[in-house]
């Protein structure tokens, strides 16, 4: 999903206003039986098939027998700027059993980067002495938190970012990520799953092809 928006333009000395479509990101929260389960940052669309996948990956589903219905929350309000109504889709488990389980045992460690609605919802998705770490601010710097949940469960919250580091610091971290986990890229044990490619020219028809919502993996633009 796209939508369009003011930008300018950089040619030479040369500035000119123009309209761009630019991709939307935006959070989804994955609800089990009705209880917030994760929240995890997404162009809207396929949401459904996004929320599937990413509970097979969780091990929630271990195949397709397990999962009852996703439907999308009708008792949620709209967020402001948000596209989607409610951003929030609803998993049913065809043994409700599993899912009390699951959310009893819910994450030690959460990584974060929205803030905003994903702040509130992650607190409650966070086990006893768990961890919930910030990495960006993309709906807002701030959040409304339960401060009882988090003194019940003894709850740490922290943040980090990379932009505002020291050279040093960053240059450690690229070393870090050189040596442990390029491998991995490299000998392909890690790898993103492509469905498409498109030069650079050929943006627009990359955005039809991600609106239509029929692709599975990432459509890549090539310089």
């Amino acid at each position: 999903m796209s939508k369009v928006v003011d930008v300018t333009r950089i040619h030479s000395a040369a500035t000119t206003a123009a309209r761009d479509m630019v991709a939307i990101e935006e959070p989804l929260e994955i609800r089990l039986h009705g209880r917030p389960f994760s929240v995890t940052m997404r162009t809207p669309g396929a949401d459904r098939e996004l929320a599937a996948g990413f509970l097979l990956s969780e091990r929630v589903l271990r195949g397709s027998d397990d999962l009852g219905t996703i439907e999308y929350c009708s008792d949620v309000a709209p967020v402001a700027g948000e596209t989607n109504q409610a951003n929030v889709v609803n998993v049913t488990l065809t043994d409700p059993s599993r899912a009390g389980r699951l959310l009893d045992a819910a994450r030690r460690v959460t990584t974060n980067s929205s803030c905003g609605l994903c702040g509130r919802q992650t607190i409650e998705s966070l086990a006893t002495e768990g961890r919930l770490v910030e990495i960006a601010t993309l709906h807002g710097v701030k959040a409304e938190l339960n401060i009882q949940t988090m003194m019940q469960r003894r709850l740490t919250i922290t943040g980090s970012t990379l932009r505002a580091r020291p050279v040093a610091d960053k240059g450690a971290i690229a070393a870090a990520v050189k040596t442990h986990v390029w491998p991995l890229v490299e000998s392909g044990a890690v790898k993103p799953i492509v469905h498409a490619t498109f030069p650079l020219r050929d943006a627009a028809e990359a955005h039809r092809v991600m609106e239509a919502d029929t692709h599975i993996g990432k459509l890549v633009l090539v310089i």
